[in-house]
């Protein structure tokens, strides 16, 4: 069995991290890297076939790495050794080369360094009745909230059973926190809204918050993987006409139900299994079930249904419609080869409850109508060559370095993708997601085919392939030298590349709910009000208009969480298509040229507050490719960069694009736009290739 977490084990996590395509979810390389401290089996979510069950199987690479673990085990029993571990480990995962203060902002997002050190937090939801944030540390096992009203941190509360707190590199995963909304309508002595509901990943367990008593009680799931001990509880929903939790695991093909009036403190009683009916020898092609993994559920409460997406990684992927009427599964998607993975789902209140979709180890997202089938495929922008330790907007001087080593760009984002993964639907109609090897946080509108990306201000060099540590130019080369090199610099506090490089590892956000309006109660009770009462509720019901135009995020392994404004208002330049009609088709034969025209527009009320010009970067990426490259076709701007400011009116750019002769045919989208050094703004075109 493996010890305690060393340098070994780092670069056994960094070797991981080398095969990104394959094991999709960061995830899946914490959990290895706190596995192997803790004296567990490495196991992984979302692997291939051939490295899910890398300690039970025969996989020569794997089978060396565990061999040095196994011979560098004596070593560890050394006092001076476990503690370079024990501030490896607080080096990758804790956030402690952060200088920013308490808390940082680029103008749109703003971080804030939790209370307590190394609090690894992940789980998060917006509190819009209570006016909190509440987040859960994976580390110290604590449930913390950000008091909105105050503008502080509020008192954080230790969940009862929480083992990784006396264990120096040990952590339990909370990938899913959520607030029932449902538990004001049903119980009348909840003076302070729904109480607080998240998964733990180690307990193999659902924990529920009891926000009036102050009380926690744990749920166990009857059920385990016999393979991984637990089931990985990764998404919980709530269905708001029958008041039952809906989980899923990603080692349990199965759909599990609580009735949360049933349910005990401490046991499994309340909880069902509903196993999701996957063909194994038809669908799946002969593939081992061990093999087959749940991405996500969403419950579509309009139509009492619940959706869960399955797949065996780089193989086969599914959808399914769970009927919580007649308790059946009623509709099923064969996914195509390229769209095999699917992670993240959100459901739109549309008529047509279309479907939106992530797919792992890509920079893909999709939109899929349930009633005819048909999926349209988007893209996020391509990886920034920032991941990789390489400036962008510091000075016009460094741009122009920069495009005298463009090739080195285009081949870093030629490769590397964004991994859009978690996926969720606004009140306004605009879809989100965390692009966590992208560090961005992502908005598309779908009616105004608008992509709005917001750049994270943290970057970890521990979790990025540095161009100074490291040959590898993308997210699938060699991550283990650059790891390893990385370490040994933070060790000899040598950093000869000063540039920021790597993620803040972006695992989970929330986006605020529709409030409900009881306007009869507010017209009764006005004339009861005091003067200060009327001034207080002015300000809540202000800081719950800013909460709809907030997004709350964690970084897992920075020690922070942060706050996005997404208002448009704030937005420094918009981008247009004059050339374009909205959601036409523009149809092109391969091996011909089209140029398309860009307007770069400044946004007068912002620059007002800005006295200098602004760099602006030209972006495209397109579907041709899963990471928004463009492959064989070849494409370039009229002028790569451009310099505004609150004078200038528009900047007409062109884009010229040559669909390759082996391109196949059918449709595309592809992405054009501009960005700054915080945010990106980017146009969708649909493309017909013949």
């Amino acid at each position: 069995m493996l010890s305690t977490t060393t340098l070994i084990c780092l670069l056994s996590l960094a070797f991981i991290s080398l095969f990104y395509s394959a094991f999709i979810l960061e995830q899946d390389q914490y959990a290895v890297a706190i596995d192997i401290s803790k004296n567990d089996s490495i196991t992984l979510v979302h692997a291939t076939t051939s490295d899910l069950l890398a300690t039970n199987e025969e996989h020569s690479t794997m089978d060396k790495l565990a061999q040095m673990a196994q011979n560098s085990s004596a070593l560890l029993k050394k006092q001076g050794q476990f503690t370079a571990a024990v501030k490896n480990f607080q080096n990758t995962f804790c956030g402690v080369n952060e200088a920013t203060g308490n808390y940082y902002t680029n103008g749109y997002i703003t971080e804030y360094v939790l209370p307590q050190s190394c609090e690894m937090p992940l789980g998060i939801a917006i509190d819009s009745d209570d006016l909190k944030i509440w987040y859960v540390s994976t580390k110290r096992g604590i449930l913390g909230s950000y008091d909105l009203k105050q503008d502080r941190f509020d008192q954080e509360h230790a969940i009862p059973l929480w083992n990784s707190r006396e264990d120096q590199t040990g952590f339990s995963q909370v990938w899913s926190l959520k607030i029932n909304k449902d538990d004001d309508d049903n119980n009348s002595n909840n003076k302070q809204g729904g109480d607080i509901w998240f998964t733990d990943v180690k307990q193999n367990a659902i924990w529920k918050y009891i926000k009036n008593s102050e009380l926690f009680e744990m749920y166990k799931i009857p059920g385990r993987s016999s393979s991984f001990g637990t089931i990985y509880p990764i998404s919980l929903e709530f269905n708001s006409k029958s008041n039952k939790i809906l989980f899923a695991g990603t080692y349990s093909p199965s759909i599990w139900i609580g009735n949360i009036a049933q349910m005990k403190n401490g046991t499994s009683e309340g909880i069902t299994q509903v196993p999701i009916p996957i063909d194994n020898s038809t669908t799946f092609n002969g593939i081992d079930p061990l093999y087959i993994t749940v991405g996500s559920l969403a419950v579509d409460n309009k139509r009492n249904s619940v959706w869960i997406s399955v797949f065996s990684y780089g193989n086969k992927g599914e959808i399914f419609r769970y009927n919580l009427e007649s308790q059946t599964f009623d509709r099923r998607f064969d996914l195509p080869p390229e769209l095999s993975s699917p992670v993240g789902i959100a459901v739109d209140d549309d008529n047509a409850g279309r479907l939106w979709i992530t797919n792992a180890g890509s920079s893909m997202f999709y939109e899929l109508n349930p009633n005819n089938g048909k999926i349209v495929k988007y893209v996020t922008s391509k990886a920034s060559p920032r991941i990789f330790g390489q400036a962008l907007f510091d000075s016009i001087d460094k741009q122009k370095n920069t495009r005298d080593d463009e090739s080195m760009n285009t081949n870093i984002s030629k490769n590397a993708y964004t991994l859009p993964y978690w996926i969720r639907k606004s009140s306004d109609g605009s879809l989100w997601f965390n692009e966590q090897e992208g560090n961005k946080i992502g908005r598309f509108d779908p009616h105004g085919m608008k992509l709005i990306e917001y750049w994270i201000p943290s970057q970890n060099r521990l979790w990025g392939s540095c161009n100074d540590n490291s040959d590898s130019e993308d997210n699938s080369g060699n991550f283990n030298n650059s790891m390893r090199k990385n370490i040994i610099n933070l060790e000899n506090n040598d950093d000869t590349n000063h540039q920021p490089c790597g993620i803040a590892n972006v695992l989970q956000f929330s986006l605020s709910p529709q409030q409900k309006h009881n306007n009869d109660d507010n017209k009764n009770n006005k004339d009861h009000y005091s003067k200060s009462d009327r001034h207080e509720q002015r300000q809540e019901q202000q800081q719950q208009q800013d909460l709809q135009q907030h997004v709350w995020f964690t970084e897992w392994s920075e020690n922070k969480m942060a706050k996005l404004n997404a208002n448009d208002k704030l937005l420094p330049f918009s981008v247009v298509l004059p050339s374009i009609h909205h959601n036409k088709d523009i149809t092109i034969k391969r091996g011909e040229s089209k140029e398309i025209k860009i307007r770069v527009m400044p946004r007068q009320s912002v620059f007002s507050t800005i006295s200098n010009n602004m760099s602006i970067h030209m972006i495209a990426s397109s579907t041709f490719t899963p990471t928004g490259d463009f492959g064989n076709s070849t494409s370039s701007f009229s002028k790569e960069w451009l310099s505004i400011n609150s004078k200038d009116s528009s900047h007409d750019i062109l884009f010229t694009f040559t669909p390759s002769m082996n391109l196949k045919p059918g449709r595309y989208m592809l992405i054009l736009g501009a960005e700054n050094y915080a945010v990106s703004y980017q146009r969708a075109i649909k493309l017909q290739i013949i």
